[in-house]
């Protein structure tokens, strides 16, 4: 059984938009989650799988832009959480 989602449910979801604060805080608080989560198996794998290469992009191309955009509204307490687990 296939699962699609009816006309009333696509128009309900919302996308991405980084000036709203509740929106830019759950973006940002999935990609701290990823960042862990990276770190776990980089403890176990080493470099072999560039895990280290992926973090550094993952930083400076998705979490450290959107931060930046709302940095006074938990932005900097994004960031310093993600600095402290690195």
């Amino acid at each position: 059984m296939k699962y699609t989602r009816t006309q009333s449910q696509q128009s309900r979801v919302a996308g991405f938009n980084p000036d709203a604060i509740p929106a830019r805080r759950r973006f940002l608080n999935r990609r701290v989650k990823l960042v862990k989560n990276l770190l776990r198996w980089r403890k176990y794998t080493g470099e072999r799988f560039g895990l280290g290469m992926m973090l550094a992009q993952l930083m400076e191309r998705s979490i450290v832009p959107i931060a930046e955009s709302g940095w006074e509204v938990g932005g900097e307490e994004i960031v310093r959480k993600v600095s402290e687990n690195i």
